[in-house]
């Protein structure tokens, strides 16, 4: 059981990386193509998408007659232009949703939960040296956060 355990946390962890990874790809090729998934659902049309550096997901709740997973493509000069700086949206209609938040959010999200997931493996010896370390690390990663504030 401990062995399956512990294959099972690589699995997840390397799922993680990979995802993280390709998170990357289509996060650089957004630039160069708006790409666009049509998932028909039970009763709602879901749309992903990715453009200029921006993911987003749509959920409309009306009846289709297109019951096909439909990819398409579009050319750079499609991207509408972005009025805030960091673009997070959730705009909510009585059966349309629209979810919008930038790439660089999943991949720090995908990279994070794969890290975390393979944290167990390291055979932990702290020193006062790692220790200023981390608490250096730390406190420049506030000071980043303070200063796009």
């Amino acid at each position: 059981m401990r062995r399956f355990l512990r294959y099972l946390r690589i699995a997840f962890s390397a799922t993680c990386l990979i995802a993280c990874m390709l998170l990357i790809v289509l996060w650089v090729r957004s630039y160069w193509k708006m790409d666009i998934l049509d998932v028909p659902l039970h009763r709602w049309q879901v749309v992903f998408g990715s453009y200029h550096g921006y993911a987003l997901a749509t959920f409309d709740g009306f009846e289709t007659d297109d019951r096909d997973w439909n990819m398409r493509s579009y050319g750079p000069t499609w991207f509408p232009e972005f009025p805030t700086r960091f673009r997070f949206g959730i705009q909510r209609v009585p059966t349309f949703v629209y979810v919008e938040g930038p790439y660089w959010v999943c991949v720090l999200v995908a990279a994070t939960i794969g890290i975390l997931a393979a944290l167990p493996w390291i055979r932990w010896r702290f020193s006062l040296r790692s220790l200023l370390i981390a608490t250096t690390l730390v406190a420049v990663v506030l000071g980043v956060i303070v200063w796009l504030r």
